[in-house]
């Protein structure tokens, strides 16, 4: 049986603790190696929003009455957030110019459609190619970001006193919204039974708002809508799977949306209804986006110490390792 010598035991102790110290110094290493990848990471990704739908109103009325209608919100809305007016207008054919202002008019100023008796604060942008002609019906999409506490809405068109429907819904964003917040859209109109739908569009970017709406030259139809990531959106007042308020009018809408999309093809189909006269839009809305713990001009810096050292943040003298934001 053989004896190991002070220096035999001093040698394993030594090759034990460097070994030990070796390995201390690679996690060092990588730990701080993640820290910068963190840090980085952090001062470089967007941060998306989470955008939800505050409230929604819908209201409409036929008999070939004025050429306008107004809904009011049950809530004033908050500066800022996104609006979005459907407006279908029973024209008699004669593809007419339809506006959309904030405040409930009086009467409608033919043949621009003009709203009067109020006093408008919001410009309402109407989508690419409006109005979406179907048959004798035209069906339009408006947007505006809220300038203050707005209540009330109004519709107007140029042709004369037809039966006609308005929705408005309102959606926040954590981020705020762009000041061009439209990014894509498309329409589609035919006469057919469901499932029909406005085309698919792609968002630019994940996390935007997806809308999309149908009328319907018929009433008392069931509609039901497909689309990964949809959800069916009728407006408060409105009825699940029949659409906005009727009020006895012969013709039906409906709305549906993604709040919080992917950056892939997709489309809101509706379905189950039978063959009609129909037209349906669909857009996409961005989302301001931020960028947290990141000041201009500032950059991550890091030194590595040199072999030999402890753990991290355990320097011998004379070392330096640092993880730093240099202005």
């Amino acid at each position: 049986m053989s004896t190991l010598t002070p220096n035999a035991i001093r040698d394993r102790a030594s090759l034990r603790f460097g070994w030990r110290r070796g390995l201390r110094r690679r996690l060092g290493r990588l730990s701080l190696l993640f820290l910068i990848l963190g840090a980085l990471a952090l001062l470089a990704s967007p941060a998306w929003a989470s955008i939800s739908l505050v409230q929604s109103r819908s209201n409409g009325a036929g008999g070939g009455g004025n050429n306008f209608i107004s809904v009011s919100l049950t809530s004033s809305t908050t500066a800022g957030n996104l609006l979005i007016v459907g407006v279908f207008y029973a024209s008699g054919g004669t593809s007419p110019t339809i506006t959309v202002c904030d405040g409930t008019a009086t009467s409608c100023t033919a043949p621009n459609a003009g709203c009067t008796g109020e006093t408008s604060t919001d410009t309402f942008t109407a989508l690419p190619n409006m109005p979406l002609n179907a048959g004798v019906r035209q069906t339009d999409l408006f947007y505006a970001k809220a300038s203050g506490a707005l209540t009330s809405f109004t519709a107007c068109g140029s042709a004369g006193g037809h039966s006609m429907q308005i929705a408005v819904y309102e959606y926040s964003s954590t981020t705020g919204w762009q000041s061009s917040p439209l990014d894509t859209s498309l329409t589609n109109t035919a006469i057919s039974a469901g499932p029909v739908n406005a085309g698919s569009i792609t968002p630019a970017a994940s996390g935007e708002l997806i809308f999309s709406v149908i009328s319907i030259q018929e009433n008392a139809q069931t509609i039901n809508i497909s689309g990964t990531g949809m959800t069916e959106q009728p407006t408060a007042n409105g009825t699940a799977h029949t659409g906005w308020i009727q009020g006895g009018i012969a013709f039906q809408s409906d709305g549906c949306d993604d709040q919080n999309s992917g950056s892939t093809s997709t489309t809101c189909s509706f379905t189950n209804f039978a063959s009609v006269q129909w037209g349906a839009i669909i857009a996409a809305f961005k989302p301001a986006t931020s960028t947290p713990t990141s000041r201009k001009g500032q950059v991550i810096t890091s030194t590595l110490r040199p072999p030999g050292a402890e753990s991290l943040g355990v320097e011998s003298p004379g070392e330096v390792s640092e993880l730093k934001v240099r202005e």
